[in-house]
Formats: C-alpha cells, structure tokens, sequence
C-alpha cells in the first residue's frame, strides 16, 4: 500500500519494495497500516499466482469490499470500479460496500499476474475497523452478488422473530399482562431488526455503499446493545430472581464501558454478545439449581448461545446459537402458558366445587335448625305453656324468635366473630333450658370475642352436648376456653357427660353427622390448617378446635 496517487502505479513492472506490507490471513487484507492511512487517495497492489487449467476455469471475477471509492486494474488495465476516487469528501462519490468486477478471460492465463487498485475513503476509520476488508478471486458471476441461501435464512429467520414478537406482545395486551411476556417480545422483535440489519447489505447489494453501511453496523449495535441488557433482565424477571435493579445495573454499566472504550464496532458487538449472553447463562444456571419451572430448557439454549463468542465461530453459528435460544425461550413460555391456563381451569373448578360445598353447608345450617323433631318438641312444649305457663310460653316464644333472627343473620357468612357464635350457643341453651326444664349455662375463659370462626360450628357441638347427655341435676355448666401457644389458637368446649350410655365412655369420639358439619365448615374457612379433636377426659366430653393465630379486641374472663 502507499499513500499518493500515480496513474502510472497501475503498471505490472512497477517496483513495489518499498511499499509498506499490510498482514494477511488467507487472502483476506483485515489488519495492518490499512487502518492508520490518512484521508485522500493511496494504492493498493496484489499480486496472484493461477497456478493451473483447473484455476484457470473456475476464475472469473474479482470479489471487493472495500470501504471507498475504488479502481480495479488487471495487469495494468482497468478492468472495474465502483464510486468515483476524491481527494476530499465533497470530491469522492461514495462507492458500493461489496463490489464484484468480472476479469476478461483473456487476461486468466496461468501465470504471475498484478492486481493494482487505486481508491480514496473519508469516512470515520476509528469507529469502523479497516478500510481494505477483503480481496478475492472467485467462481461467482459478478451479477450473483451473494449466496442467496444466506439471505433466504435470515429471511426465514427475520418472518419467525417478527412472529413471535407480534403473538407474545398481543398475548400481554389481550390475555396476560406477565411482564416476561413484554420482554420476550421485545427480545424477539430487536433480534429481527439485529437479524434484518446483519443481512440488509447482501439483499441490497447493488446501491449499498459504504456509507450506508456504517449506518447499518451502527443500527445492528444498537439492537445488540439492548439485547444484551434485555436478555438478562427478562432472565431475571422471568425466573422471579432477587436483585433485579443491581444485577441490571452493573450488566448496563459493562455494557456502556464497552462501548466507549472499545473503537471498533465489531469487537464492541462481540464484546456486548459475550456481556449479555455470559449472564443470562449464569442466571440460568442459577435459576435451574433452584429447580425454577423452564429453566433447564432455557439453559440449553442459553449455552448454545454463549458457546460461538467463546470459540470466535463466525456470524453463522453465532446466529444460529441465538435462534436456538429464541426456540428455548419459545419452548419454555409455551410450556408455562399451558400450566398457567390448567391452573386457572383447577381454580374454576376449585371454586366452583367451594361454591357448591357453601351452598350445601347453608343448606345444611337450616335443615340442622329446624330439623322436624326439633320443631316438633319445641312445639309440643309451647303447646303445654300456652295452656299452663302462657308467660313463660311468651317468653319461649321471644327466645326463639332471638334464636332464628341470629340463624338468619349469620346464614350467608362464610365466618362470623367469636362473640357472636357465643350469643347463638347461649340463645340455644336459653332454648333447652325451657324445654329439658333444667338450667343450662355457658362460662366463657380467656376467648378473644372478635376472632373469627366459621357459623355453628360451636352452636353443633354445643346442641351435640345437650341431647346426647341425661342430666338430672337443675343446673349444668358448659366451658368454652381459649389459649393461645405457638402461634396457634385452641377453643376447648368442655360439657359434662352423664347416662349410662357414657359411663365407662374413654379415648376419643368417632364423628357423627354433627361434627362432619363442623369439619366442612372448618375446611371451607381454613384448608389444610386446622384440627379438630373429640374426646372424654376426666368424665367430661371435650371437642378441641385449632386454629391459626388471629387477635384482636379483649378477651373474656
């Protein structure tokens, strides 16, 4: 290469030795002084050796991509070109990216022969790499400009990520608002764009100059660098992982020192790739030794993804690794859509089964209420005081008036406060005092009047105390008492046993109808946490109910 411009330095027998010598790989020109020329014209020369017949046939053009406006010499004749050289940037015309010239084939013979190219370029070289990228002799015809099934990929590719970013962005607008469902849009749609921008210039490649590519790598780093820092994020987001804001802000921070450290945009692409892809593997590998739900599937493709930047594959594997994470990712979302829609259909049904188990318990209360025999000696008794006793009749009559008007109250409750299910159990007893013509009273220790507890369930055990005992003493005292221990609270109703049937009675009850009621009221109100406990002790039928820890108000004593 040397700086200046000599019409004659086209010439095969020019002596070149004292040129300077860029570095080689390959018959590719990437490094060397190609990168420090200053701006206005130089020359490059290349000598090529076609060696046999077989070479001889399968040469016929002269691949280019050079970043400037350029003439292609073959053995001192002009054989193409593109743009128009300058000596500044208002006198150079920009020319194509990637150029292919067509050598006459009188001038293939096998032999030595002197490739002289004569170009000016006034673009940034700091930000964009070398100026001379590559010169080939190739087999392609100079009107194929590129191999189309490169481009038919990306396409198929761009069609696939466009797809998956417009189903998943409507599936957040109009079914779930999940915000991994917005960033793995947004992922898919800035791969399309990164993937629409890499290949941009090969679909285009009759007017796509130099300039336009700069614009396009600029446009294709834009889109890695949000990849980079959304990939991560929707990691983190997805996975439900602690830290967010931290773990985001040092990958950002990274990301910017690589941008303005780094002067050459292809290292800074790697560079963003290797950032971007390293911790979203590290946050897969994490959420997966937490058993998280699609993190093992979305580690498959995150490896696949990281393993090209850490053995330098080219833009085929790198693309291909990303692609295999598009899918994983896709793969895992899809999985999770399912569950989440068989969730919601268990919680339908859940619901729907709730729903019937209430109205069933409601059901239950009334008939439990006004059961006929119930109704029939209630009857029978007012009838007796009507004839004997009409003030006390009058005043049976206003306790059960008071007894039915609680009924009604707490019917459609799900729970109900401590001190009310207390003046229902007493309006009961007040009721069988009247009927067994013997007192029964409720005594009340350490009970939290305002906690909840679900409707009849200590008026049930209460009635099963009355009627399944024989009492002859006039007055008999039931205990309701309360404690609390570790963070549990226990209601123990303690009633008196007599009659035959109890007097050899131990150990704990088998359930009846009564108790079954209490245990669906108490499934229904807290599944899975509660326990309730039948039994005699020291001749007193106990029945034990646990429940969570909830105060408040004052207790009784």
């Amino acid at each position: 290469m040397r700086e200046g411009d000599d019409k004659g330095w086209a010439a095969v027998a020019l002596d070149d030795s004292d040129w300077t010598l860029p570095k080689s790989k390959d018959g590719v020109f990437s490094e060397g002084p190609f990168v420090d020329v200053s701006e206005g014209i130089f020359w490059v020369r290349v000598k090529v050796v076609i060696t046999s017949d077989w070479v001889q046939r399968h040469i016929d053009s002269l691949f280019h991509e050079i970043k400037g406006a350029r003439e292609i010499y073959w053995d001192g004749e002009k054989i193409g070109g593109t743009g128009t050289v300058g000596v500044d940037r208002e006198s150079e015309i920009p020319g194509l990216n990637v150029h292919w010239v067509p050598i006459p084939e009188r001038l293939l013979g096998i032999g030595e022969h002197q490739i002289a190219i004569r170009l000016s370029s006034h673009y940034d070289k700091a930000l964009d790499g070398p100026i001379l990228h590559s010169i080939k002799l190739t087999d392609d015809s100079y009107e194929i400009p590129i191999d189309l099934s490169n481009i038919y990929v990306a396409r198929y590719m761009f069609g696939f990520a466009c797809g998956v970013c417009v189903i998943f962005l409507l599936i957040y607008l109009f079914a779930e608002r999940t915000t991994s469902y917005f960033l793995f849009s947004l992922l898919s749609g800035l791969f399309a764009m990164a993937m629409y921008s890499a290949f941009y210039e090969f679909s285009h490649p009759e007017n796509f100059t130099y300039y336009d590519d700069a614009r396009r790598r600029a446009i294709a780093l834009l889109c890695v660098f949000v990849i980079s820092l959304l990939l991560p994020t929707f990691f983190l987001t997805h996975f439900s992982l602690k830290r967010k804001a931290l773990h985001v802000g040092w990958i950002g921070l990274a990301l910017l020192i690589v941008y303005y450290s780094i002067p050459y945009q292809d290292l800074r692409l790697y560079l963003h790739l290797g950032i971007g892809n390293g911790s979203a593997t590290l946050f897969a590998v994490y959420a997966a030794w937490k058993r998280k739900p699609g993190s093992g599937l979305i580690l498959v493709g995150a490896a696949a993804a990281t393993l090209p930047l850490l053995l330098a594959a080219d833009i085929q594997f790198l693309l291909l690794g990303h692609v295999l994470l598009v899918f994983s990712i896709l793969a895992a979302l899809t999985r999770q859509i399912g569950r989440d829609k068989l969730d919601h259909q268990n919680a339908l049904l859940s619901k729907a089964e709730l729903e019937a188990t209430k109205a069933r318990l409601e059901t239950e209360l009334i008939k439990h209420s006004i059961q006929p025999h119930f109704l029939m000696n209630t009857l029978n008794a007012l009838i007796d005081w009507v004839e004997e006793s009409p003030n006390t009749g009058v005043a049976f009559i206003h306790e059960l008036s008071r007894h039915f008007r609680i009924l009604l109250k707490i019917s459609g409750q799900r729970e109900i406060p401590l001190g009310q299910e207390i003046e229902l159990c007493r309006s009961l007893l007040a009721i069988m005092s009247y009927r067994m013509e013997t007192e029964y009273r409720l005594v009340v220790e350490g009970v939290n009047l305002e906690d909840s507890i679900p409707p009849c369930s200590l008026h049930t055990l209460v009635e099963n105390g009355v009627t399944h005992n024989e009492y002859a003493q006039s007055v008999v005292e039931f205990k309701l008492q309360g404690k609390i221990d570790s963070g549990e609270r226990y209601y123990s109703l303690i009633v008196p046993m007599e009659g035959p049937e109890h007097s050899k009675a131990s150990g704990e009850f088998q359930n009846g109808t009564g108790l079954r009621y209490v245990e669906s009221r108490l499934e229904e109100s807290y599944p899975g946490n509660w326990r309730l406990w039948n039994g005699v002790v020291e001749a007193n039928w106990v029945s034990r109910i646990q429940l969570p820890l909830e105060r408040s108000g004052k207790a009784v004593s």
